[in-house]
């Protein structure tokens, strides 16, 4: 009897242990890799010149936050820290040098949506596509 309630012992503590348990996935994982700058528009009609820019976005040391790494590669080029404001829906870029930048996103598999505005007032839409 004490054999058998032993193995049931041994049976629940292996089944109780989810294979998921050894993976740590980032609370950032679609938005790590390297965006391309696909498109541009001004108050979402007129589409802008865009020059060759990338994103290159990576996880902090912290799996469990919405903040991470970021660099900006164009003629532009900055780098620095990055946070998510999942109840305003907008991802919060502040620079090495202590710039802010604010913009609202949207993010599919694929495809990330920035809208904000700029010094005139005029609302710009980027759209980023994963590489």
């Amino acid at each position: 009897m004490k054999n058998l309630v032993f193995i049931l012992l041994l049976a629940f503590v292996f089944t109780s242990c989810s294979r998921n348990d050894k993976y740590n996935y980032s609370a950032i994982d679609d938005l790590i890799g390297v965006w391309s700058l696909q498109s541009k528009f001004i108050n979402e009609t007129t589409p802008l010149d865009i020059e060759e820019s990338a994103l290159i976005i990576t996880d902090d040391n912290d799996i469990r936050d919405f903040k991470g790494n970021y660099e900006f590669i164009s003629e532009d080029a900055s780098s620095g820290q990055f946070a998510l404001d999942l109840s305003m829906g907008d991802i919060v870029f502040t620079t090495t040098n202590g710039e802010v930048h604010v913009a609202g996103f949207y993010l599919n598999n694929i495809t990330m949506v920035f809208n904000y505005r700029n010094e005139d007032g005029a609302i710009i839409q980027e759209v980023w596509v994963k590489n």
